[in-house]
This record gives structure tokens, sequence and C-alpha cells, in this order.
């Protein structure tokens, strides 16, 4: 089932020491759209330098990406753990520069930065001192947030965003209504969930996965699908476990199953749907982003 929606490109800057974060909000963000995409009209698209950035030349490597993210972002989300990251030409790091250059162009931007505890002696000093500074640069000139880890932190650039609709007014009379079908309707999204079981020697927390799952869900009120058979494909270099289901069955109105999909690298599968409607063949493809790894 297709449907119409404005796009809004969401940049997610930040140094290098902060992987595990990036992947949690570009995670949060394509769960966002699996969940309220078709009701609110609106996509948001998740830009990560590491997946999205093309090598050209031409330039110097900070300006290229500004053309490519910056320029075009409709949002900023930036987040900090224990290093500010590499001076440029323009700006005392990168992510600094890209922070700057949106807010100069009027662009929604959201800093974070790690309350995580971190033992002095295993980062690097000088870093740390100039991300200090760096965020006393930014306290008088807005709200800042903190985050107390990977999950913590994709909450609140959820919530962050949500605000970003509502004041910006994104797909607000610009999206038809979703026409009415007879047919049954599939979708899918993937849960992850962790709990924190320790700390590190840095203070930071480490967690265990509770819940990997794909769920598939017909979310029509009247038609059952019948027959149906599940298949899932990494997109890209993504890797995945899946225990699926070796047979077919009936999905029903307003109904749900999972099966245990585990990340063995983060990205984007692609689901295979085929089912049957009283008697007539039906199929459709689902991609679903599929954040962290199996532990």
């Amino acid at each position: 089932m297709t449907f119409i929606a404005e796009a809004v490109l969401v940049l997610i800057a930040s140094p290098g020491d902060t992987r595990e974060e990036r992947a949690a909000i570009a995670g949060a963000l394509n769960h966002w759209n699996a969940m309220r995409a078709r009701r609110d009209g609106v996509v948001f698209v998740p830009w990560l330098y590491e997946r999205h950035a093309v090598p050209l030349m031409g330039g110097n490597p900070q300006s290229i990406i500004n053309a490519q993210a910056v320029d075009k972002a409709d949002v900023v989300i930036a987040l900090f753990d224990a290093r500010l990251g590499t001076r440029t030409a323009d700006a005392v790091s990168g992510t600094a520069g890209e922070i700057e250059s949106a807010i100069a162009a009027g662009k929604r931007v959201h800093v974070y930065f790690s309350n995580a505890d971190i033992r002095r002696d295993e980062f690097d000093a000088e870093q740390f001192a100039a991300l200090q500074e760096f965020r006393t640069s930014l306290e008088p000139r807005g709200l800042l947030g903190t985050y107390e880890g990977p999950d913590d932190l994709a909450d609140s650039a959820r919530r962050a965003l949500e605000l970003d609709l509502e004041e910006m007014n994104w797909g607000s009379g610009q999206v038809p209504s979703r026409p009415q079908t007879n047919g049954a309707v599939l979708v899918a999204h993937h849960e992850h969930r962790r709990e924190v079981r320790g700390h590190d020697k840095r203070g930071r927390p480490q967690y265990r996965t509770t819940t990997n799952r794909l769920v598939l869900k017909n979310e029509s009120a009247t038609r059952s699908a019948e027959e149906v058979h599940v298949s899932v494909e990494g997109l890209d270099d993504t890797e995945v476990m899946f225990d699926g289901p070796p047979d077919t069955f009936e999905l029903g109105p307003r109904s749900e199953r999972s099966w245990t999909l585990i990340p063995l690298r983060s990205g984007d599968v692609r689901i295979d749907l085929e089912w049957q409607e009283e008697g007539v063949p039906q199929t459709s493809s689902l991609t679903v982003s599929v954040p962290g790894g199996p532990g």
C-alpha cells in the first residue's frame, strides 16, 4: 500500500567516537517512520556520513559534506561523547562547523552531550578540554541536551523531531487522507530493546539485548491475509539471523506475529511478503532498519 508523505532530511552530526549512538538514532527514526509516517504524512530520513557521503574531488572534505548534507538538511541532530573532533579549515571541528552552518541557515538544530562517566586515563585530555570549551560557547545560545546512553539519546531525538513536526507544520494539510481499502494491510518493524548490565572501565554503561524481533501486523479491520509467506534479505552489507516461520500462516484483522531477527551488522533489510485474499495472490516488499548487533 503506497501513501504520500513529506520527506524531512535529518543530518546526524557527531565525531567518530559516537558510532553506537548514531545507529540508535537512525534506528529510532526508521521505527517512527514505520509506526507514524502514514498517519502524519511525514518521513524522517536520517543522513549519516558513513553511509551516505559520496566521494567527490574539487574541495576540502568538510565543504563537500556541507554541500551534500548540511545545505540540504531540514534538521541537524548533533551529539558528542568525549571528543570534539578534527579541526577543519573553517571551524574547531567538522561537527562544530556543521552546527554553526545549520544555525546560520535557520535550520532546526538539537545538540546533545554525553553524561556518562569517563575515566580520564582512557581518553584524549586535549580533545575533552576542547569539547568542554565548545560546549560552554554554546550554552548562552540555546538549550543543550544530555544523554546517559544510546537508547536515552534515541528517545530524546525522537521527541525533538516530534516537536519540530508540530512547530514546523510538516505534513499538515499537504497529504491526502489515507485511501480506504478492502484488502489486508501488512506492515512490519524491527523491535530492539536493551537493558544496562554493568559499566566498563571508563564508567560507561554496557548493555544486554533483551528483544530482537521482526513484528508483522495486519492493520486491516476486516480482511485476513491467508497463506502468508515471509522472507528476509539484508540490503548492502547488512547481515541478519532470521528465525522465520517455516510454513505459511493466516494473519487476521488487527493481529500481529513476530519472530527473532538478530542483526549481525546494522542497516536495512527487505521484507518480501506473499499472501492470498479469497484466493487472489498478493505481494508486497517492505524495507526495515535494524540497528546495532547481537549483543
